[in-house]
């Protein structure tokens, strides 16, 4: 993937209008999946895709 389609915790968090602590659980939790890079996470693009898909409305 390329970097373009990583994103980090605080732009999943606004794309899902949720906290940057939520995300970090699900990412803990293994409900979302990242890639590490040192201390930072990123999250991909089609990750998002998949998971608006069964976020309540």
């Amino acid at each position: 993937e390329s970097m373009s389609e990583l994103l980090t915790i605080k732009d999943v968090a606004e794309i899902l209008k949720v906290s940057q602590g939520t995300i970090r659980r699900m990412l803990d939790r293994g409900e979302l999946k990242g890639i590490r890079i040192g201390r930072l996470w990123r999250i991909a693009q089609s990750e998002i895709d998949r998971l608006s898909h069964i976020k309540p409305k």
